[in-house]
């Protein structure tokens, strides 16, 4: 072989490693091309799933009401710190005869009775604030598959069905009571059925009720002054009736509810000797019991000595156009929250 074919050879051979290494860089960066975009693929799913989890949190989550930023109040001239000795727990009653389930919007129920309860966690004593459940105040509404609609103005109650029939509508009604009450954070709730109600009444053998008024319309045996001591059923005759027809029933109805509150406490306080006998009661109120408190905090809440009786939010009921609606005294009740939520500085 002569020198040129060699050489004619040599570029051959380079031309085909060439092309080799050109074929291989394409390969290379096709392969590339594709594991980036399989990348940004698996990035943007993470991104959409980490969003919808905060989301779910922002839902969720224990509510503050923005707190922190709230520490200091002033009121009529003087300055008010909120008191972080404070375990605040909502309690509200619903009124669906059946075990908590997840619903759809409209068909979870509403709150016949709403209690806020201050726990100082110092004093070990607790003050309830009872809000009637006609309180006029801004609520969030929803679609049928649970999307966000509007904010109208409606009566509390009407929150709770908004929401899932169970943690969802809690933390709606959390925050609407929140609100209502300038913002203060609320700690902790706990949603309980009219089932629940005569469940627990049953389970303490009992609930002792001495008759304020003549109630002998919702049972014969509810004579005025009389001790009567409520099964399940006559307790949810006494804690929910109430009589449509008539304007501001539902006053005498938080009367009672009130009165059937500070004797479920002081019978439950006198009953539960034991942690094991509060985990067993936790235990078989689950199935109509919605909460975010755990039994270890039930335990040391338990011992809490309710301090006078459970006050009301301040207003007057007017009827409506379909219903009757309680209409919040603003001044008074921003006088009553600075009272029950915070303490005034020392100059």
């Amino acid at each position: 072989m002569n020198r040129k074919s060699r050489y004619r050879l040599r570029i051959g051979f380079s031309r085909i490693r060439r092309n080799r290494s050109e074929k291989v860089k394409k390969r290379k960066y096709i392969i590339l091309g594709i594991v980036t975009v399989l990348l940004v693929a698996v990035t943007v799913v993470l991104a959409y799933r980490m969003q919808q989890e905060k989301k779910k949190e922002a839902d969720y989550d224990e509510y503050t009401g923005g707190n922190q930023e709230r520490n200091y109040i002033t009121y009529k001239g003087e300055k008010y710190k909120y008191n972080y000795d404070l375990r605040t727990v909502l309690f509200m009653g619903i009124d669906e005869e059946n075990e908590i389930e997840e619903r759809k919007v409209g068909d979870g129920g509403q709150t016949d009775s709403l209690v806020l309860f201050a726990m100082d966690t110092e004093k070990k004593t607790t003050k309830a604030l009872s809000i009637s459940r006609d309180t006029m105040t801004d609520i969030k509404t929803y679609d049928m598959n649970g999307n966000p609609l509007s904010t109208e103005r409606a009566q509390i109650a009407l929150q709770y069905a908004y929401g899932d029939g169970g943690r969802r509508s809690c933390v709606l009604t959390r925050e609407a009571v929140s609100n209502l009450l300038y913002q203060i954070p609320i700690n902790a709730y706990v949603a309980l059925t009219m089932e629940g109600f005569s469940k627990i009444t049953d389970e303490l053998g009992g609930v002792k009720i001495t008759m304020a008024e003549d109630y002998t319309h919702i049972n014969p045996a509810f004579k005025k002054g009389e001790t009567v001591t409520l099964n399940g059923e006559m307790a949810q005759q006494y804690v929910r009736y109430r009589d449509t027809n008539v304007s501001g029933s539902n006053n005498e109805r938080m009367e009672r509810q009130s009165l059937f509150i500070e004797a479920l406490v002081q019978q439950l306080q006198e009953e539960m000797q034991g942690t094991k006998d509060v985990v067993q009661l936790y235990k078989k109120m689950e199935p109509y019991m919605v909460t975010d408190i755990s039994e270890g905090e039930l335990k040391k809440m338990i011992n809490y000595k309710l301090e006078g009786e459970v006050d009301k939010v301040p207003g007057t009921v007017r009827q409506g156009e379909k219903y009757d609606e309680f209409v919040v005294d603003n001044e008074k009740l921003q006088e009553k929250v600075v009272k029950t939520f915070y303490k005034r500085e020392q100059r």
